[in-house]
């Protein structure tokens, strides 16, 4: 029953009490903040998701449908009203939290200055770099939506173009049947599930790992014709069952949600991709590969592991593919599997 319930969820640890754990917190103080902020900014946007039908529908605003006055952002994507709200939300909070010193966001053409940055306990201020709502075109048809990011240490010198490897934390979080947090602070991946009567999170998927090989890829693979010679061969063999994982023909799964993608590949295992420079290498590749990375599997542009690049600007686009690492290691066996062309595409 109810009660029952309330009980059994009150016995799960929150995630505040997660972050302070001695024994499950690698860095206090300063960083915990930063997550905290981040996770309750998040339990804000998704309040604003469930939101935005209702407001529109009463001419309220907050509309995801429809574009905003600005168009588009910094990387050339359509921006929708929710975009905006969702990018408020997360510069608001941080502002208010005293360890963040910078942050850079997808909407955002610059860096944008945060607080004085003021050391935590462990004597650090950080920067935080965020896309605050993936696929957001999704929200009119009530596909899942996400929230991604990546913390690192502040060094004033360097900013935020530095190497994923830098990166000291990075998550998402999953706006969906249910609402998902999934963070990597560089010990391994745990998940967390927001108690909405609560209003804040609570551990629900400790220690996640992806498995060795998987059996589902998701790419638009309506663009196969568009493809390299190396990746057609590739989705070819596992379609057919003939990959060297020997587990038999795989399934395609594609939502167009990088978030949701992602995260379906993160618990059933295979891979997610986008093999054409288009996502912004900063605010998705990065986060996403060290999740992925840290719970056993791996994140490539197609060429070289993600991680090891460093951003030559704060919208530069990949091609980004991540997954359980023995299909990521099948995949680069075909060598030519990164989409060159500059088409684009209306859909």
């Amino acid at each position: 029953n109810g009660d029952e319930d309330t009980k059994k969820a009150a016995a799960l640890p929150t995630f505040r009490e997660y972050l302070t754990s001695s024994e499950n917190s690698p860095n206090t103080g300063g960083l915990s903040s930063v997550l905290q902020t981040l996770s309750e900014a998040c339990v804000e946007i998704q309040r604003e998701v469930d939101l935005a039908p209702i407001r529109a529908a009463a001419g309220k605003g907050s509309n995801a449908t429809s574009s905003s006055s600005s168009s588009r952002n910094a990387s050339g994507d359509e921006q929708k009203e929710l975009d905006l709200v969702a990018n408020e939300i997360l510069i608001s909070r941080l502002r208010e939290c005293p360890s963040v010193a910078i942050g850079a966001s997808e909407e955002n053409d610059e860096i944008i200055q945060m607080s004085e940055g003021t050391a935590g306990a462990e004597g650090k201020s950080y920067a935080v770099v965020f896309d605050p709502l993936d696929g957001s075109r999704n929200v009119e048809c009530n596909i899942p939506v996400g929230s991604i990011f990546g913390v690192y240490e502040h060094d004033e010198a360097l900013g935020v173009l530095r190497p994923g490897r830098d990166l000291v934390a990075a998550g998402y979080v999953l706006y969906s049947s249910s609402c998902l947090l999934v963070l990597t602070r560089g010990d391994g991946v745990d998940g967390f599930t927001l108690d909405r009567e609560a209003g804040e999170f609570v551990l629900t998927h400790p220690d996640l790992r992806v498995r060795e090989r998987g059996q589902i890829y998701s790419v638009n693979d309506a663009r196969y014709w568009d493809w390299p010679q190396g990746l057609r061969d590739f989705i070819d063999a596992i379609r057919r069952g003939e990959g060297t994982g020997g587990g038999g023909q795989y399934s395609a799964r594609y939502v167009c949600s990088l978030v949701a993608d992602v995260h379906r590949t993160l618990l059933y295992g295979g891979l997610a991709m986008n093999p054409r420079s288009h996502l912004r290498l900063l605010y998705e590749g990065f986060p996403m590969a060290f999740v992925m990375e840290q719970a056993g599997g791996k994140g490539v542009n197609g060429k070289t592991n993600l991680l090891d690049m460093t951003p030559s600007g704060l919208h530069q686009k990949t091609p980004v593919f991540v997954g359980s690492s023995g299909d990521i290691a099948e995949l680069l066996s075909y060598g030519d599997v990164v989409q060159t062309s500059t088409k684009t595409y209306s859909v």
